[in-house]
């Protein structure tokens, strides 16, 4: 799923997700998808298995992004009855992505090819 953009303070959990999770809980057959992943780029993050498992596991903390479709704690477990919501859009606190530069690409290329200092190392 495709959210709104993150706009909260670290160690914030965010209340959409619970009324997400609530919501969701009203909804019929949602059980036949049990982790449900909102990104800040949902195209990009459906578009292959790279970019998914990227994106949900380098963008959430299970302490403060992980939230449920009928959400419960149980002796000090927490747990979810019908899906796991993990929130992994980027957040307000993590640094920008990294974005490639065509030219400092081909440098680094250069540097790898034949008769390069770094040939047969990168």
């Amino acid at each position: 799923m495709q959210g709104p953009k993150h706009d909260l303070g670290r160690d914030t959990g965010d209340p959409r997700f619970d009324a997400l999770g609530e919501h969701l809980a009203r909804v019929k057959g949602i059980e036949a998808f049990p982790f449900i992943v909102v990104a800040d780029d949902a195209a990009f993050t459906a578009k292959n298995w790279d970019n998914f498992l990227w994106v949900a596991f380098t963008r959430s903390d299970p302490a403060t992004d992980m939230y449920g479709v009928g959400a419960f704690t149980h002796c000090k477990h927490w747990g979810a009855e019908k899906a796991v919501i993990v929130d992994a859009r980027l957040k307000t606190y993590h640094a920008p992505p990294l974005e490639s530069v065509p030219e400092v690409e081909r440098m680094v290329d250069d540097l790898g090819a034949p008769g390069g200092p770094l040939h047969g190392i990168i």
